[in-house]
């Protein structure tokens, strides 16, 4: 009874302190725009979108993976379904309706929402009579192909770098409805997981040596990527926030970026290039209807940046059973059009290392 009141006390304290810490980042006077996303991520390549044209994607390259199966050739126990298929029952780690409550769920309303009963129509072989039977969702690491991550987005301005506070994760569960022979399914999240309290200084530690991560992933957003200009910020003193961005880019030689396939570091120079931009326009003299071509100069700027590739690292500690969430790299995006201003496509302008 004692060991089970200290865990109680435990975790009341850590949502106490985390709750300190979303608020001292909030209040901290160099913090000057912070906003909450809401990022939904395939979990790959353990599982690819069927419908990624139609859908939000993602691209995840594979930093660190230990088999910690005991048939090395089980690949069951590497992949992050897998574990987090076991966090969703380990009554040991608190689990909540949604990533701003404040009570957790008790064991039985956590087990009522695992353990979903349907109602299946199956057809007798012999028969051929339709009959409806209670059942109950089999889970398996398959079942869980996404997770969604409730992460404080904010802007420092000495650094002129965004940081990440990862508030929650929560697996999204695939649900399989109708008979028993029916491809058809929903998704739907469970409950939320809180994470512990953060540390700006662990949050630059390099971990893929550390044995007790026995699995890390970099992921990188595509389609999923949070639009500054559709936020709701909490703080927002320098509109827009990227003009600041690119104010620093522009006039400090010192501050490094990276361009290209290769991320190689871009010169001062080849920068201001990439901002100035110089086009051709065809005017009409309105009197004589003479073509001219007159050259204008087009500097970028920071409101047509206004949105955001995040690179993150993403790993799994398996001493405290829980996964680890670091901001790796960001790139504002610009929007490329064709001769008649339609869109195109989205590109990142440049890439900033938040850690190396």
């Amino acid at each position: 009874m004692t060991k089970k009141y200290g865990v109680l006390l435990f975790f009341i304290l850590s949502a106490s302190f985390v709750k300190a810490q979303y608020e001292a980042i909030l209040n901290d006077p160099d913090v000057i725009w912070a906003a909450e996303i809401n990022l939904t991520f395939w979990i790959e390549p353990e599982f690819t979108a069927p419908d990624s044209l139609n859908s939000d994607r993602n691209y995840s390259t594979l930093l660190k993976l230990t088999n910690d199966a005991a048939d090395p050739g089980d690949e069951s126990k590497v992949l992050l379904a897998t574990r987090l298929l076991n966090l969703l029952g380990d009554e040991q780690k608190q689990v909540f309706a949604h990533p701003d409550s404040l009570r957790a769920l008790t064991p039985q309303e956590r087990d009522q929402i695992l353990n979903i009963k349907d109602t299946v129509t199956v057809v007798d072989p012999v028969t051929g009579m339709e009959s409806n039977r209670l059942v109950y969702n089999c889970w398996t690491s398959e079942s869980i192909q996404m997770m969604r991550v409730r992460q404080l987005l904010f802007y420092r301005d000495k650094t002129d770098e965004f940081e990440l506070y990862t508030l929650a994760f929560a697996p999204l569960m695939r649900r399989n409805t109708g008979s028993e022979f029916s491809a058809a399914y929903v998704r739907y999240l469970p409950f939320w997981f809180k994470m512990p309290p953060y540390h700006r200084k662990e949050s630059n530690l390099s971990l893929l040596d550390k044995p007790n991560i026995t699995w890390a992933r970099r992921m990188r957003t595509g389609t999923n990527m949070p639009p500054l200009d559709n936020l709701h910020p909490f703080k927002d003193f320098k509109r827009p926030v990227m003009q600041q961005y690119v104010n620093r880019l522009r006039e400090d030689p010192k501050f490094q970026v990276r361009g290209g396939y290769e991320w190689n570091n871009m010169s001062t120079e080849a920068r201001e290039q990439y901002f100035t931009k110089t086009d051709t326009v065809v005017t009409f003299d309105p009197e004589t209807y003479e073509e001219k071509l007159m050259i204008v100069h087009n500097d970028l700027t920071g409101q047509e940046l206004m949105q955001l590739r995040l690179v993150e690292d993403w790993f799994w500690d398996e001493r405290r059973r829980y996964p680890i969430f670091q901001l790796y790299a960001f790139a504002p995006m610009e929007t490329v059009r064709d001769q008649d201003g339609n869109p195109r496509f989205n590109r990142p302008i440049f890439w900033r290392l938040v850690r190396d």
